[in-house]
């Protein structure tokens, strides 16, 4: 038995379960389709990886168009988090984004040491 509150709110938790429903149909459709225009945003130093190592690497790839752009963080970014761009697919990136409603995964450690020779220190 619902309390009140509960009568009040089921409807509105049974139409956000529909609705996300749609979205994971959507979503599904839209993953078995290799065709578009994917645009990932990413640092210098990891596009450059990508380039190098990974598209290169990517055989079936279908009618997919992969554009890769450049993103480098200003220092700002790390504490009030990264702004996610309007043509942006994917975005790699050291900081969390700024919209809180994103998806975000937390991949792979990254060892962020300056290095250098000792006479430069």
């Amino acid at each position: 038995m619902l309390t009140p509150f509960g009568t009040a709110l089921l409807p509105y938790i049974n139409d956000m379960l529909d609705r996300n429903e749609q979205l994971n149909n959507f979503i599904a459709d839209y993953k078995h389709e290799k065709r578009g225009r994917v645009t990932i945003y990413a640092p210098t130093g990891i596009i450059t990886y990508l380039s190098k190592h990974v598209i290169d690497k990517i055989k079936d790839i279908g009618d997919i168009t992969l554009s890769l752009k450049t993103c480098n963080l200003e220092r700002n970014a790390f504490y009030e988090g990264v702004e996610f761009p309007d043509d942006c697919d994917v975005l790699i990136s050291y900081a969390p984004p700024k919209d809180e409603s994103l998806v975000a995964s937390f991949y792979y450690p990254i060892c962020r040491n300056r290095l250098c020779q000792p006479a430069l220190s």
